[in-house]
């Protein structure tokens, strides 16, 4: 085994689980006493491994879609993307624009973000032009998890936009 088969093969079918289901499925993988059990459970990983790629897909190409290439951030949202997904769509639309990128997923009137940056932007200085329209917030500079209610989106997205363009000129 080299990194490389770590990084980008294995960690992604244990990671699956808790992403997708349950994380003591990876657990039962990695306590696996015979052949047959460890088999089986790695079954059950690579099922939520595949699953975990359409449905990012699928979030990728509609987040795509509704982002507008004008904006100095992405900051799109919709019903019941899958929370446990969105925070890979941020990196990858974050990478791909070169912006900051907020991912939401909205259930029952409350949007349930991620968000990703690159390293010239602190997400948390960022959010907190927004504070007040937040119900939770948590992360770190490049990386964060945010909550509001989904009528405040549209506001959330104009203060992101207006703080990104002060903190460019």
């Amino acid at each position: 085994l080299v990194s490389d088969d770590i990084g980008f093969t294995i960690a992604p079918k244990l990671n699956s689980a808790g992403r997708m289901d349950d994380a003591s499925i990876a657990l039962n993988f990695l306590l696996s006493k015979d052949q047959s059990s460890a088999y089986e459970s790695l079954a059950v990983l690579d099922e939520l491994n595949s699953y975990r790629k359409t449905i990012q897909e699928r979030i990728s190409n509609e987040a795509e879609q509704k982002s507008n290439k004008e904006d100095r951030a992405v900051v799109v949202w919709a019903e019941d993307w899958h929370e446990g997904i969105i925070g890979i769509v941020a990196s990858k639309l974050s990478n791909s624009h070169k912006k900051p990128a907020f991912i939401f997923s909205i259930q029952n009137g409350i949007a349930k973000g991620s968000a990703r940056a690159n390293s010239n932007i602190n997400l948390y200085d960022l959010i907190s032009k927004a504070s007040h329209l937040l119900l939770g917030c948590g992360g770190h500079k490049n990386a964060a998890s945010l909550s509001l209610l989904e009528e405040n989106l549209p506001e959330f997205k104009a203060i992101i936009n207006k703080a990104l363009f002060c903190f460019s000129r």
